[in-house]
C-alpha cells in the first residue's frame, strides 16, 4: 500500500484502489449506512494542468469507480458550480446544488448560529456586550450571505475573543471570506465585517 501511495501522482488509480476500495470491500456491513465527505472538488482542478491531464484528478477517479463503492457507503462531495465537476460525475451521482440563499439553506444557518450563540462562551460574551442573541444572529446571517464557512469562522473568531461584538455592527465591503486553511484562500468574495480582515 505505501508503495502505490509513494506513487500517487504517477497512478493514482492504484492509489485510489488500495487506500480506499480495496479496503472498503474488505469491512464487514456495518449495521447501517456510513458516509464519506470528500471537501471541495473542484480545487483539484486547480493543479498543475499537465498533471491533471496525464494522472487525472480526484474528479475523474470518482466518475469511473462510482460503481465500486459498497450499497452501504453514501459517498458526500462538495464542489463549487462548475461543468468541469459535474458532467463526469453526473451519470455515477445524484448531483444536487445547495443555494447558499435558498431560504431553507438559510434556516438550517439561522439554527445553527443560534445554537452557537446560546452556549458558553458567546452567550457570555454577548451577555456582556448587551447583545440579545436572535438580533446578533440575524445580523451574521446577513452578513454571511448563507455561507456557513464564514459564520463558523466569525463565531469560532469571537470565542477566542479575536473579534468583539461590535465588529457586526460595522458597514460591510467585498474581501474574500477569511481562510480556515490554505486551501481556502479563493472562495468567492462574500460580504463581510471590517474587523473581520485579517
Amino acid at each position: 500500500l505505501q508503495e502505490r501511495l509513494d506513487r500517487a501522482l504517477d497512478d493514482p488509480g492504484s492509489a485510489f484502489e488500495g487506500a480506499v476500495l480495496t479496503p472498503l470491500a474488505r469491512l464487514e456491513p456495518p449495521g447501517g449506512a456510513r458516509m464519506l465527505l470528500i471537501d471541495a472538488l473542484d480545487e483539484s482542478l486547480e493543479l498543475d494542468p499537465e498533471t491533471g491531464q496525464r494522472s487525472g484528478t480526484i474528479i475523474s477517479l470518482l466518475a469511473s469507480r462510482a460503481g465500486r463503492f459498497p450499497s452501504w457507503l453514501r459517498v458526500l462531495a462538495t464542489a463549487r458550480p462548475n461543468p468541469e465537476v459535474s458532467r463526469p460525475l453526473q451519470h455515477g451521482f445524484d448531483l444536487r446544488e445547495i443555494d447558499a440563499e435558498s431560504v431553507a439553506n438559510r434556516d438550517d444557518l439561522r439554527h445553527y448560529i443560534l445554537a452557537r450563540v446560546q452556549r458558553e462562551p458567546l452567550a457570555d460574551r454577548l451577555r456582556a456586550a448587551g447583545r440579545e442573541a436572535g438580533d446578533f444572529a440575524e445580523r451574521l446571517l446577513t452578513q454571511s450571505q448563507g455561507k456557513f464557512l464564514y459564520a463558523g469562522r466569525a463565531l469560532q473568531d469571537l470565542a477566542n475573543g479575536q473579534i468583539g461584538t461590535g465588529a457586526f455592527e460595522q458597514e460591510t465591503h467585498e474581501i474574500n471570506a477569511p481562510p480556515v486553511h490554505g486551501a481556502h484562500q479563493r472562495r468567492p468574495s462574500v460580504r463581510v465585517a471590517n474587523a473581520l480582515v485579517r
